[in-house]
């Protein structure tokens, strides 16, 4: 994971600059800072679990003005998926492939200048089970042993995140999760916890081997409870095996999602696919892409 945070971090950088950064040359005519346009940055501290989180938000350019309310778009690893996932939005809107909406970015305040910070907060936050070695204060998020804060991470988002950003913005209640490796660990979980929280999931390359396979258990112990009403997009590479377990991560997805589809819910429905040639670490912008356009694909009219 620590590649794809990587190469995904340089990626959003070189596409998107840094947000807040001036778009302008320097009045002595060396380079200024590209920035994305219609974005802000905003930090928030949950009353939840007393860390710091910065949102990232990418909004249409007339939104105050429209009277319109858009759909939300929420997405976990904000350093590597906001500015791309921005972009790939934008494109798709301009040729009315996507309707406009609003997208919300979690990430954590210095991520990209500390990695090692960065991703001991993503394990502890979107890993479920057993806390184990938990800490939220600054410098003391439990390293690399930290883990089981998906509870607290959910709370947070379900009460914090969503209710601030309708205070701040005209969303509607059209809400779309997307989140990558641990952070499709987190969207299952969500899914089969509170399926409720989210309309439609893009659930990409999830880490389902987590935890000896918690969340398969977790699936059997869900299938008994009301039906669930949302689109769920799963996306993995073909070539994806998790390198420390040697977990076989396409069959658990594929046998996951069947699962899925077997319970033959009138408001669920699953799609997954499988990227021929992708790795862990290729497959996100492919993957978010295809995602959203399945997710928020016209639905079929009624017979």
């Amino acid at each position: 994971m620590r590649a794809v945070a990587y190469v995904f971090l340089l990626l959003s950088l070189a596409i998107g600059g840094a947000c807040v950064a001036s778009s302008l040359p320097s009045p002595d005519g060396s380079p200024g800072a590209y920035r994305v346009p219609n974005t802000q940055v905003r930090e928030i501290k949950s009353t939840t679990n007393g860390a710091i989180y910065r949102l990232f938000f990418a909004t249409p350019p007339d939104y105050a003005t429209s009277g319109k309310r858009y759909p939300v778009v929420y997405m976990l690893d904000a350093d590597y998926s906001f500015a791309l996932t921005r972009n790939v939005v934008q494109h798709f809107v301009e040729r009315s492939k996507l309707p406009e909406m609003i997208l919300v970015a979690i990430g954590y305040p210095g991520a990209s200048d500390d990695m090692e910070v960065y991703y001991s907060n993503r394990k502890r936050d979107y890993t479920p089970g057993a806390q184990v070695a938990v800490g939220y204060s600054s410098g003391d998020t439990g390293g690399h042993n930290g883990q089981g804060g998906a509870d607290l991470f959910r709370s947070f988002v379900a009460d914090e995140v969503i209710p601030f950003v309708a205070a701040k913005y005209p969303v509607s209640n059209d809400r779309t999760f997307i989140g990558h490796s641990y952070g499709g660990l987190f969207g299952t979980y969500v899914l089969l916890t509170r399926p409720d929280l989210f309309g439609r999931y893009v659930i990409i390359s999830p880490s389902l081997w987590f935890d000896n396979g918690l969340i398969m258990k977790l699936e059997t112990q869900s299938a008994s409870r009301p039906a669930m009403r949302a689109r769920a997009f799963f996306a993995i590479g073909a070539l994806e095996t998790q390198t420390t377990t040697g977990a076989p991560m396409v069959q658990q997805l594929t046998h996951f999602a069947k699962k899925l589809k077997d319970r033959r819910s009138a408001g669920l429905e699953v799609t997954l696919d499988v990227f021929p040639g992708e790795t862990h670490e290729s497959i996100f912008p492919g993957a978010v892409t295809r995602g959203l356009l399945t997710v928020f694909r016209p639905a079929p009219p009624s017979s």
